[in-house]
């Protein structure tokens, strides 16, 4: 019982405390965001979603990164890559940032459809959190 209890802790305690990177059509003024998803249907001359972070301390930078990169088409998303095995780097986004934010958003616009995995770092190159998004045409 004690074994359950302990995991059951650990992982509120990784839940509530974990660095998150969450893809959203909106951020309001409190930093939740609005209709969270991880895939997009964007028109064909581009659409924009936002990327939202937050973070269990202060970010202590005054700029950060998006690095973006493309996945190729044998990306599985039920299967877990650390590797960066299939990633195509495709651009690199900066946000201004203040050292005392524990949260912060940016809006990212994206051209072509496909699957992303958008690495957030900061000033030191850490990496702050990851995830992939997918982009399909609007039908």
């Amino acid at each position: 019982m004690r074994k359950y209890l302990l995991l059951f802790l650990l992982s509120i305690v990784v839940t509530n405390f974990s660095q998150t990177l969450t893809f959203c059509e909106g951020v309001t003024e409190k930093g939740v965001p609005i209709k969270e998803a991880t895939t997009f249907n964007i028109p064909k001359q581009g659409g924009y979603f936002y990327f939202l972070v937050k973070l269990p301390y202060t970010i202590s930078c005054e700029e950060v990164y998006f690095e973006i990169y493309g996945l190729d088409a044998s990306y599985d998303p039920n299967e877990f890559n650390m590797e960066g095995d299939g990633e195509t780097y495709e651009t690199t986004i900066s946000l201004t940032t203040k050292p005392d934010w524990a949260w912060f958003y940016k809006q990212v616009t994206f051209y072509k459809t496909g699957y992303y995995r958008i690495y957030v770092k900061d000033c030191t190159d850490s990496i702050l959190a990851s995830s992939v998004v997918r982009i399909n045409w609007k039908k």
